[in-house]
């Protein structure tokens, strides 16, 4: 079970790297034509940063947690 949480674990912190907050670029409406005459500058917001710290923090929070229950059932 360890070694199954631990591969989701990375899996989720090596897939949140290439999360974007906004999938279709700024600029263009859905149908792909232009938004007005001039173009909002910038692309996707990449967040891929602050869930691989989230994840992290979240991951040491519950292994904590966990530990405390199991030193307690002892």
């Amino acid at each position: 079970m360890k070694r199954i949480a631990y591969f989701l674990g990375i899996l989720l912190m090596t897939a949140s790297l290439n999360l974007s907050a906004q999938a279709p670029h700024p600029d263009s409406n859905g149908d792909g034509t232009d938004v007005g005459s001039t173009p909002v500058p910038g692309g996707g917001a990449p967040i891929g940063g602050g869930v691989l710290f989230m994840i992290g923090l979240a991951s040491i929070y519950g292994y904590k947690k966990r530990a405390a229950i199991l030193k307690e059932n002892d």
